[in-house]
């Protein structure tokens, strides 16, 4: 439990907690894991792929149902806004029942929603797009976007707002407050 609170949207697979912890019994990780899900204390995103073999297979994502058991239980160095933000927005989606995960091919994207058959939405994640980490950002979501041929996408953040386009494709940045107060996302 430790590391999950301290690793908020962390990827993670049995194999790599198995060996973390030198228990050979990846079963009894399974059931660990499985028993953090069940006593709604995590949540875990799996990669979106149209195979469910390879959905299974890659690592998954873990989210707190609460930023404050982050805040005081997790282990950290610095505040970590970006991953706690993150964790608000996975926490979000579900409480709208959205059937969420991640998406990464040669990039990632934080979140694709799915509606029946159909990828929805495209949701990416951060607290400040800087200079830095702006073109990583965007680029990951037009990925997204573009494997599953949406038209928009959404960025979230702290406190900044703007219209992008880019290959045509219309990116909002949006404010994690404004989001939040909106019935549904508009990515």
């Amino acid at each position: 439990m430790y590391f999950f609170l301290s690793n908020p949207s962390g990827k993670f697979s049995f194999r790599g907690v198995s060996d973390l912890l030198a228990v050979k019994n990846r079963s009894a990780v399974k059931n660990f894991v499985s028993a953090f899900e069940n006593s709604l204390t995590f949540f875990f995103l799996q990669k979106f792929d149209y195979s469910i073999k390879k959905q299974i297979q890659n690592p998954q994502k873990a989210y707190c149902i609460d930023n404050g058991f982050l805040s005081a239980l997790g282990f950290r160095f610095s505040d970590n806004e970006g991953k706690l933000l993150e964790n608000l927005v996975a926490i979000e989606l579900k409480r709208r029942s959205k059937d969420i995960f991640y998406f990464s091919d040669s990039k990632e994207c934080d979140f694709v929603t799915r509606n029946g058959r159909k990828i929805t939405s495209a949701i990416q994640v951060t607290w400040k797009l800087t200079p830095e980490n702006r073109q990583r950002e965007i680029a990951g979501l037009i990925e997204a976007m573009s494997k599953f041929n949406l038209k928009k996408g959404l960025i979230i953040t702290n406190d900044q707002e703007e219209n992008i386009t880019v290959h045509g494709k219309k990116i909002a940045v949006k404010p994690a407050w404004k989001w939040l107060l909106e019935n549904e996302p508009t990515a």
